[in-house]
């Protein structure tokens, strides 16, 4: 385990947290964009973001909910859904493999577990792992997203778990933000 990991997972000052929120809602906001002008959609305005870190949080979920709403308006609720998800994995998998290379994450499960860790914990989200389930117990951007938005933004988290480690794979299966109590996901990792 690097020594970058394990500083970021003690402790992290909230203007670096404020600044990594930045940073996904710029590459998420991205994405969302791209494929709303592909599909000559028009990209919404911008939330204005706070100064703190949770309002930041929700500047960037509300962005993402209006964008997600967009798609699924001009191209139908299933279309939008598969298309979205598949850029948003992309985008993820791009955001896990920075955050290995700047956190120096090895390849194993307890690196994977601390850098998801940390990277939740900037987003404001608690969760478990027990076995190969993860449980999201509380999350501060469902306060703000609509189901088909928590659907397909969960696309990203997958996608960072892989970038985070090549064998490891992470499928939502229930999402806070369709009524349930917690999210669950399976991860999974492949033998070396």
């Amino acid at each position: 385990m690097s020594i970058r990991l394990r500083a970021a997972s003690a402790w992290m000052p909230r203007f670096l947290m404020a600044r990594e929120v930045d940073r996904i809602r710029a590459r998420t906001n991205e994405a969302l964009d791209a494929l709303l002008s592909e599909n000559m959609l028009e990209v919404p305005e911008d939330e204005v973001g706070g100064a703190n870190l949770e309002e930041r949080r929700k500047a960037m979920a509300l962005d993402q909910r209006r964008r997600v709403e967009a798609l699924v308006d001009g191209l139908g609720h299933e279309r939008a859904v598969e298309l979205v998800r598949e850029t948003l994995y992309r985008t993820g998998q791009e955001l896990g493999r920075d955050a290995r290379a700047r956190l120096g994450v090895k390849d194993s499960k307890d690196d994977l577990l601390l850098a998801a860790l940390v990277l939740y914990r900037i987003l404001g989200i608690e969760f478990t792992v027990s076995g190969e389930v993860l449980e999201v117990r509380r999350c501060a951007l469902s306060e703000h997203y609509s189901p088909d938005t928590c659907l397909v933004l969960s696309a990203v988290d997958e996608g960072v778990v892989s970038g985070l480690s090549p064998r490891a794979r992470m499928r939502f299966e229930k999402r806070l933000a369709d009524e349930y109590p917690m999210c669950v996901a399976r991860i999974s990792l492949e033998e070396a």
